[in-house]
Formats: structure tokens, sequence, C-alpha cells
């Protein structure tokens, strides 16, 4: 799913309408939880996410969105027109968020993306928890520079949308609500946020004998 940041960029460079949004796709984790009860049939697309499959998170906001945290090194997006979007990895279920992007940058290690916070509106999704990634190595060069971060944060994913990096942070789980006829409501939670998966033990072991082989060789 990598070609989706690649073609949303090239757009953007390509076409006068989409001018000023950045944005990417990445992996945010398996759904844990899903409101299977009845609910109104304004908002029961949710209902079509499975447990365990992965949730890809694509967002997009205004490359020109100012920066209102007043720290340096400290940086906080929030751009009303910016849009959010989920779609499960297997299911193929897809949902978009209410209108309005928040990103924190609050250090060069970390990436946190959710709605503005407005409270629930009827019939309307809203993304409310951080899908917090927080990563041992330096993630970004400069907080307070949002159009750069964004590339550089898409340009670690691989191609399956993953963070190289595993996720250090422990509220890395993203929750969507909604309010319907019966009140305000918790109807999708996933997270955390998914780095690339390690590769499993019997293949580093065949990579390692393969590798003394091959050393073998070049001594003979």
């Amino acid at each position: 799913m990598k070609s989706v940041i690649a073609g949303l960029f090239l757009s953007c460079i390509t076409s006068i309408a989409c001018a000023g949004t950045i944005g990417f796709t990445f992996n945010a984790g398996p759904v844990i939880f899903v409101e299977n009860g009845f609910v109104d049939p304004e908002v029961e697309a949710f209902q079509d996410f499975q447990l365990g499959e992965s949730v890809m998170v694509s967002f997009s906001i205004d490359d020109a969105t100012i920066d209102i945290d007043p720290d340096s090194q400290r940086g906080e997006f929030e751009d009303p027109n910016g849009q959010i979007t989920l779609t499960g990895s297997n299911s193929g279920a897809t949902i978009e968020m209410r209108k309005g992007v928040n990103i924190q940058l609050d250090s060069v290690f970390e990436f946190d993306l959710r709605n503005i916070l407005v409270g629930p509106e009827l019939h309307v999704f809203e993304l409310f928890d951080d899908t917090d990634y927080l990563a041992s190595v330096p993630i970004i060069s400069n907080p307070d520079n949002l159009a750069t971060s964004i590339a550089e944060l898409a340009a670690l994913l691989d191609a399956n949308n993953h963070f190289p990096h595993n996720n250090l942070s422990s509220s890395s789980f993203g929750s969507v609500g909604a309010l319907d006829s019966l009140g305000p409501f918790i109807a999708l939670e996933f997270g955390p946020v998914a780095p690339v998966p390690a590769l499993p033990a019997y293949l580093l072991t065949l990579f390692g004998l393969l590798a003394m082989a091959q050393n073998k060789k070049i001594a003979h």
C-alpha cells in the first residue's frame, strides 16, 4: 500500500486542486474491539471491521498548518479541513472520521495523530485517542516543521506501511467514537501502531548459515 503514499504526493505536485495537501498511510495495529450490538444504521459501517485485522490509517493535512505549540522542538498542528480514513487490511471495511486533524510531534522520536477534539457528533465518527508512535531513535529532524516531518515519516515506511522501529508508546491505542440515539459510545479500538514484523527465528538461523557458507567460499 506504499503506492498510496507516492500517489498522494505526486497528485499534490501535479494537481492544483490538491496543492498543499500532504499525508500518508500507516499500519496502526490490530483491531482489539468492535461494538457488535445494535447501532443506528448511519453508524454501522464500522461493524465490518474484523477482530485481529490491521487498521490502515490514512490522513491528509494542509502543509501550511501552523504550529500551535509555543515550545521549540515540539510541534502541534490542527487543520479543521484535514481528513482521517480507516481501512481494514483484510475486510476492506472503510470509514471516514469527522473532518479535523490534529498531529503532535512532541519530540524527534514521536508522531501522534487524532481528530481535533470537539466532542461526539450525531452519526459521525471521530478518532479521539492518539495513535502514538514512539521510537528509540530520531524519526524526524525538526518537530516544528510539519511538511518536512511528514515527508521524513513517510520515507520510513516499508512496502506494507509499517514503521521500522519497535513502538515504545504505552498509549498507542486508537479509539473511534460516535453519538447515536443510544448516546455516546466507543465503536472501535485498535493498536498499538505496528512496526516491521520480525523475521521468524528459523529464517534468521538460515540466513546466518548461508552467510557463514558464503564467507567460507570467499576464504578459500
